[in-house]
């Protein structure tokens, strides 16, 4: 949401002013759930503690919610989203809150923005806040992530503290070969904020082992890690130490904005004996079909069922077009809806097809490449001839339009079965 909400700013301030640089204030709510008193249905409660030192038995009476309270983090998020919607109506800031943290963007020239803050949530309303966790700079850190605001977008990385304290963690479990069912739900809830929708989908693939062995059975002897288990904390490893693109991702400010830079559109089709696929693109908001692709499936992939076909046209597609491209923007259409699936969570329960949806977005990823996933109605697919190797098509306008056949390596069509097989 924050991402989002700095994008709209960023959009709406560039457009008055193009030279416009931005800033984030963020603060954290000191003893946040110790600040609101209990309902007076409560007060007759007592703790009873015993102090070790000396034996003495105390009572204490909870006048105020303390954090393990049943329903205190309900009752706080609803004070807390009161807070923030008196500083969006009162100051005009457009805060947002997570829990007890609070965040806005604003332009680097608004000087008084974090001290228009404080005052209105300190001085006039009372409420108390983190001296050391305030924070006002061209960078927002929040929860193992850094926001940053451009004039391109919303850049959003993992913050190299976390990628350490990720890499350390993992280590520590692979050196010690074993992975308790409660220890992989720890584990698979600090990963999980990197397979997000801000990082694409990459990530998910190697999340999903680590899912399945928190939910194991607790007789299993030792919790030894196993193959599937110990190939994906691998992975995370090498990813997190090494490959920093793969969690560093720019969310645009505009991405229909036309004549910002060339946008494209990719249909995809297979039969049980062709791939085929139309790039179009669209510059100042006018489409243009300009290329097809029209290739007989390798002899390698004759026993693969339709849809390994389907995710092989589409691997195909964007190796041919995509490869040697960087920070794009392309809506793929399929008329399948199990690759459909497949593409837009970046998982599958197809085993065959877990290596090639995760490399298929690590791939994305590493080329900064924004790919958004839709259905086309088969009939409406224009891909479907081109699938079928109808060598008389060539020549044949689209809807009007006549595109360039483009020719595939054999070799590029070759990887994309072997990563199914």
């Amino acid at each position: 949401m924050y991402a989002e909400v700095c994008r709209r700013v960023a959009r709406e301030a560039l457009a008055r002013d193009p030279r416009a640089e931005f800033k984030s204030v963020g603060l954290d709510h000191k003893d946040a759930y110790r600040q609101l008193h209990a309902r007076n249905d409560r007060l007759c409660r007592c703790v009873v503690a015993e102090d070790p030192a000396t034996g003495r038995i105390g009572f204490f009476r909870m006048e105020r919610l303390s954090f393990g309270e049943a329903a205190a983090v309900v009752h706080y998020n609803a004070f807390a989203k009161v807070l923030a919607r008196v500083v969006r109506k009162g100051l005009k800031l457009p805060l947002c809150q997570y829990y007890d943290d609070f965040a806005s963007p604003c332009q680097a020239s608004d000087g008084t923005a974090l001290a228009d803050v404080l005052e209105l949530l300190q001085g006039i309303l009372h409420t108390s806040f983190n001296e050391d966790k305030t924070s006002e700079g061209h960078s927002f850190r929040h929860l193992g992530l850094v926001f940053t605001i451009t004039s391109r977008g919303v850049e959003v990385a993992i913050s190299a503290p976390r990628r350490r304290g990720l890499v350390q963690m993992l280590k520590g479990v692979m050196a010690r070969d074993s992975l308790s069912p409660g220890e992989a739900a720890s584990l698979a809830g600090k990963l999980g904020f990197a397979t997000s929708a801000l990082f694409g989908r990459v990530g998910r693939v190697p999340l999903q082992p680590i899912f399945r062995r928190s939910n194991a059975s607790t007789t299993f002897a030792g919790f030894k890690l196993g193959g599937d288990l110990e190939e994906a904390l691998g992975w995370w490893v090498r990813t997190l130490a090494e490959d920093e693109q793969c969690f560093r991702r720019t969310v645009p400010l505009n991405p229909i904005r036309p004549g910002e830079g060339t946008r494209y559109v990719l249909l995809t089709d297979a039969c049980l004996f062709g791939l085929g696929a139309v790039l179009a693109t669209i510059t100042e908001g006018v489409v243009v079909a300009v290329e097809y692709f029209s290739h007989p499936v390798p002899k390698e992939g004759a026993n693969l069922q339709i849809h390994h076909l389907e995710f092989v046209a589409v691997a195909v597609a964007f190796a041919l077009w995509f490869g040697d491209k960087d920070d794009y923007t392309v809506s793929v259409w399929v008329d399948n809806d199990i690759i459909l699936g497949s593409l837009v969570q970046g998982r599958t329960r197809a085993k065959e097809l877990r290596t090639a949806v995760h490399l298929f977005w690590e791939r994305l990823a590493r080329s900064r490449g924004n790919a958004w996933f839709d259905r086309v109605p088969g009939i409406d697919n224009i891909a479907d001839l081109p699938s079928r190797l109808l060598h008389a098509w060539a020549g044949v306008p689209i809807r009007g339009i006549l595109p360039r056949r483009r020719e595939v390596d054999q070799r590029v069509a070759d990887a994309a079965i072997a990563e199914v097989l």
